[in-house]
């Protein structure tokens, strides 16, 4: 994994990447947060979505949840990315990847991938882009 990612920085143009003490290896590109961590035999790569819509109150927003699920249902056989809520409920993409499979490119083809979803998703989950679709505006 090490190689992996020491490849994928110098493909990026970066320095080396180096992990917290969780081990987690946290990119930022184009403005999103993409974590890399191992899981075992496999890459984790995870993307926290601020998503304001997504909750009512104290409650989920269920319709926008359901809407979300189906996109993510929709897209499963071309991406290896997946919605979840975290322990706090917040909103992540999220993508499994076997490390004994892996290599830069593809890596980089995820992380891309990752990158269009959250273009696609965060518009969905702002308040204005809401009111913009309803004629709020």
């Amino acid at each position: 994994m090490q190689n992996l990612l020491k490849n994928l920085a110098a493909s990026l143009g970066r320095k080396p990447f180096v992990a917290d003490k969780q081990g987690v290896y946290r990119l930022t590109i184009d403005k999103h947060l993409v974590m890399l961590a191992p899981h075992g035999s496999e890459l984790v790569l995870r993307t926290p979505i601020d998503a304001p819509m997504l909750r009512e109150g104290n409650n989920v927003n269920v319709t926008l949840l359901r809407s979300l699920m189906q996109q993510a249902l929709a897209w499963a056989k071309r991406y290896p990315q997946t919605l979840v809520l975290d322990d706090c409920g917040q909103l992540v993409l999220e993508a499994r990847l076997r490390l004994q499979e892996l290599d830069t490119h593809g890596l980089q083809e995820v992380i891309n991938k990752q990158l269009a979803l959250l273009e696609h998703l965060i518009p969905q989950l702002t308040p204005f882009s809401v009111a913009s679709r309803v004629g709020w505006n």
